[in-house]
């Protein structure tokens, strides 16, 4: 049952000779529709005339995430507001096309497109592209290395996040030779937990733990 039918209902069924008000019918078709699992109507008209609030734009960090990311994964709404972006100014899709390339080149591993990119990134108007450009040049030999050699400061930089994650579980009062004891061996880790008050003796760990 779609609408407009309350209108041509109530004209129909008068002509047939009904004698009651218009709201004893609107009542009869809110229930109906109810019953077959149809969502309810207003009485302006309109099958589904419930207001729909616009979509929000995106904000400017999920936008960079979109860009930068894979594009043939985004959805129908993502790439519409990346379109949108690149559309917005013509600066904007200047800096939309370097960033997917420079992303590009460095997913895909190819160090043959770096000079142009660096010559395009060189060229614009865009000040934040042309001085990345500049010092990428300045390190250009690591940067090809990059593109080239499968290596990763990845694992390095895990162990980095690990160390500041125990020293920051010490609350600041931890030594240097208690967190080489933390970060070095698991087992002291489990002893620490283990141990009356959450406290490692020095006895355990052989180490000065007065702060």
């Amino acid at each position: 049952m779609t609408l407009p039918i309350f209108p041509a209902t109530w004209r129909e069924i008068q002509t047939q000779g009904y004698p009651g008000q218009r709201s004893i019918l609107r009542d009869y078709l809110t229930c109906l529709r109810k019953r077959q699992g149809l969502p309810p109507c207003s009485r302006s008209g309109g099958a589904n005339s419930r207001v729909v609030p616009p979509r929000k734009p995106p904000t400017l960090q999920t936008l960079t995430w979109l860009i930068i990311g894979h594009t043939d994964i985004l959805s129908a709404e993502e790439a519409a507001d990346v379109a949108h972006a690149r559309e917005a100014h013509p600066d904007v899709a200047m800096a939309t096309s370097l960033a997917q390339d420079f992303t590009a080149m460095l997913r895909n591993r190819q160090p043959d497109r770096l000079d142009a990119w660096l010559d395009r990134a060189a060229a614009s108007r865009l000040v934040p592209f042309g001085n990345f450009a500049k010092s990428l040049r300045q390190d250009q030999a690591a940067v090809r290395a990059a593109l080239t050699l499968e290596w990763s400061q990845g694992p390095v930089e895990g162990h980095i996040n690990r160390l500041k994650l125990l020293k920051r579980q010490s609350y600041g009062r931890a030594k240097l030779d208690l967190l080489r004891v933390r970060l070095l061996d698991g087992r002291s880790v489990s002893r620490l937990q283990g141990s009356p008050k959450g406290r490692m003796s020095q006895k355990d760990v052989g180490v000065d733990m007065r702060v």
